[in-house]
């Protein structure tokens, strides 16, 4: 399995530790809805397209409004929300924007042509593999999800099982905002309690030593940091 990943709604953390979601196949677990969005700015329609490396933030270009999201098959969608739009490094805003606050989508216009889109943007669709010269590969960043090698939610925190993060820090730049799968093998023992992936969600991060098995990422060694708030 490489470590390539794209970013889909399987199971927050929340449910990790109340042992209670399930994924079908190998995508990255996301904390925000499971609706295809449509946005409509300045007479377009934006589809939201999944990434797998966090734009970088620019400047503020308008505003949009989030139609209804409606995936239930049935009865009336909520009421649209306005959200702002921003600049992706890059990228025309002709083609494409980004949703402020949000790092795991951007937003591509109804009229871009996707056969031509912008180097800028499709490197964001696929996270790098992990590369041996870098080894050994430091990395840090928000827990996104735990998933066991069968796609399963890890329900008793036995290696192996494979972490999601989105990388804040690190020791190669080719790795920097993006979401990255990292496998946690047996031979690590049990290096995360229950207790330290509750502290989690007061925005403390995971701090991982990894080197690479092929093309993906293997934790050497691991450990959370607590949050200073």
């Amino acid at each position: 399995m490489t470590a390539r990943i794209e970013i889909g709604a399987i199971c927050v953390l929340v449910a990790v530790l109340a042992s209670s979601c399930s994924t079908a196949h190998d995508t990255a677990p996301s904390v925000r809805t499971s609706c295809v969005a449509t946005v409509r700015s300045g007479g377009h329609d934006y589809a939201t397209v999944p990434v797998a490396v966090a734009p970088l933030p620019g400047d503020v270009v308008g505003s949009g409004v989030l139609a209804p999201c409606n995936d239930t098959g049935g009865g009336e969608a909520a009421a649209t929300d306005r959200i702002v739009l921003a600049a992706i490094a890059g990228v025309p805003p002709s083609v494409a924007v980004g949703w402020k606050g949000r790092d795991d989508l951007v937003l591509v216009r109804d009229d871009a042509d996707t056969t031509a889109l912008p180097a800028a943007l499709t490197q964001l669709r696929q996270a790098p593999d992990c590369v041996a010269s870098d080894e050994p590969v430091e990395l840090s960043g928000e827990l996104l999800g735990i998933l066991g090698p069968d796609g399963k939610t890890e329900a008793d925190l036995e290696p192996p099982y494979d972490l999601y993060l989105r990388i804040s820090a690190t020791s190669s730049p080719r790795y920097d905002r993006a979401a990255l799968k990292v496998r946690v093998g047996d031979e690590l023992g049990r290096p995360l309690s229950r207790a330290q992936l509750e502290s989690l969600f007061d925005a403390g991060s995971l701090e991982l030593t990894a080197s690479c098995d092929g093309r993906a990422f293997r934790a050497d060694a691991l450990q959370v940091r607590a949050s200073r708030r």
